[in-house]
Order: C-alpha cells, then sequence, then structure tokens
C-alpha cells in the first residue's frame, strides 16, 4: 500500500530533522501550543502506537483509548497522560524509540487489507484511511493547521539552522 510507504517517507524526513538535536533544542517551547519537540515527538509516538493497535490488537487499543480518555476527564491534560504513559521517555532515548516503532507500524500496514476497518477514538475507518490520517499529519505543509503539532518540527528546526 503506498499511504504507508508515504508515512515511512514522511516520518524518515522528521527522524532526519530531529535526530541530532541536543537537549535543550528538544526541550524548547515551539509555537504549537507551547509544546517542545519532545512532547510532541511523544505525542506521534503514543498516537502511533494506538493506530498500531487498533490495527494488531483492538483489546489493547480499546484499552488504552479508556485509559486516555479518563485521564482526560480527571483534568491532567494529554501532554501529562502521554509522558506518564511513555515514563516520562524524551530525547534521543524517545527518538529513537518513535523510530523504531513508526518502521514496524509502516510495515504492519503496508502488509494489512486496505478496505479492512479498523477501531479509532471517534468513528472506525479503514486501515487505508488510518494509514493516511497519519501520514498526513506529518506533511511538512504549514497549512494545515488540524495537523500543527507535526508542522512545527520542521519549522522549528529550519530556525535552528
Amino acid at each position: 500500500m503506498t499511504q504507508a510507504q508515504d508515512f515511512l517517507d514522511e516520518s524518515e524526513a522528521i527522524y532526519a530533522l530531529v535526530k541530532g538535536l541536543d537537549a535543550v533544542r528538544l526541550d524548547a517551547e515551539t509555537g504549537f501550543k507551547r509544546w517542545t519537540i519532545n512532547a510532541i515527538l511523544r505525542h506521534l509516538h503514543i498516537w502511533n502506537m494506538a493506530a498500531y493497535w487498533s490495527l494488531v490488537d483492538p483489546e489493547k487499543f480499546r484499552a488504552y483509548t479508556a485509559e486516555a480518555m479518563a485521564a482526560l476527564r480527571q483534568g491532567g491534560g494529554l501532554r501529562r497522560f502521554e509522558a506518564r504513559y511513555l515514563d516520562g521517555l524524551k530525547g534521543p532515548e524517545l527518538i529513537l524509540a518513535w523510530r523504531d516503532f513508526y518502521r514496524v507500524m509502516a510495515r504492519a500496514f503496508g502488509a494489512a487489507d486496505p478496505g479492512a476497518r479498523v477501531e479509532w477514538v471517534g468513528p472506525g475507518m479503514s486501515v487505508r484511511s488510518s494509514i493516511t490520517r497519519w501520514k498526513a499529519g506529518r506533511t511538512l505543509r504549514p497549512f494545515m493547521t488540524r495537523w500543527a503539532s507535526n508542522v512545527t518540527i520542521p519549522i522549528a528546526c529550519a530556525m535552528w539552522w
């Protein structure tokens, strides 16, 4: 499925931008909701995991989303939940974990039936739509305000070079 390859290519492009960043840059606030690049990568990583679980382990996906929604209802905030769920993972370790996982995810989605249905936090969707949703979230087009967290990384990195 070409969408899985597109997802992988775009993830690799972002990885190329962040792999050499030091702790100061990874912890610097960006223009996206004042999130740091660490927070953005944690968000991408955990929701990649959720999309993967929706494909290969729907029970785990349902358990994860129930836990995430409960944390949000309790007022802890999404960033705090994501950091706790990933045991505070950040820096080079986060970058490598995210990279290793998006590669697994791309292979799994590439091998899946594009028309099969997967669950999501909102309405379910086809496998093709799921990976396209994530692919679109990683495009570098600055006009995509809905996915602005993913556009922030290239913009922030460009400011440092």
